[in-house]
């Protein structure tokens, strides 16, 4: 590296620290606001502080504890750190605050699906999709867990719904004519992957997966 290339590359890392740590203190400044420990936790994350965001998440949940978002960042948090327990505690902690939190069942189903613990898993994957019925992600993602978990045709029923509900969304559409095509139902996978080629046409791997059917 040349000297002036190393000149430049320090004069930007300073000038992004003296940045981060502006924005760190502005928010410190409006610190009775749970989305400023949030903001702050996210700054902590993304510099590999992680004990700095684990105290910025456990401040925004204290001022808000009804607040989803913290719990499910700090949730995420404790798996980066392969604290799987602290992780549970945390959504358990907040389904016992509001039941209804659909995104709460949501990371707890995924997390109990990599802890092994199928049933419980699934029921939490459904509740969230119960809760929330206009996100797609939690439909698919609930169809992918069972047919992960080898609930080979009830995945094929919840990806069908899901496909009727959300015509326009890429992986889902994707996913029933696979799911379709593994099970042997070639004539339905036709159907299917017919329908997402006329919604993305300009997508080549679409049209190959059309034509191997």
């Amino acid at each position: 590296v040349s000297p002036a290339r190393a000149f430049l590359h320090v004069q930007y890392e300073g000038a992004f620290r003296l940045a981060q740590d502006e924005l760190i203190d502005s928010l410190l400044a409006v610190a009775e606001r749970p989305e400023a420990h949030s903001n702050l936790a996210n700054i902590y994350a993304e510099a590999g502080r992680p004990a700095q965001a684990e105290a910025a998440l456990r401040t925004a949940i204290r001022l808000e504890p009804r607040a989803v978002g913290p719990r499910v960042n700090l949730a995420d948090l404790y798996r980066l750190m392969e604290r799987e327990q602290d992780a549970e505690q945390v959504m358990r902690e907040g389904l016992a605050i509001d039941a209804d939190a659909a995104a709460l069942h949501h990371s707890l189903g995924l997390l109990l699906v990599r802890g092994n613990e199928q049933d419980e898993a699934l029921l939490e994957l459904e509740k969230a999709t119960t809760l929330e019925p206009g996100n797609a992600r939690f439909a698919y993602v609930y169809a992918v867990a069972l047919n992960s978990l080898g609930r080979i045709e009830r995945s094929v029923v919840v990806m069908q719904d899901a496909a009727i509900r959300f015509p326009g969304d890429f992986d889902i559409q994707w996913a029933l004519v696979a799911l379709l095509r593994d099970q042997g139902r070639i004539e339905e996978a036709k159907a299917a992957a017919a329908s997402l080629a006329e919604q993305f046409p300009e997508i080549e791997s679409v049209q190959v997966l059309q034509h191997s059917l």
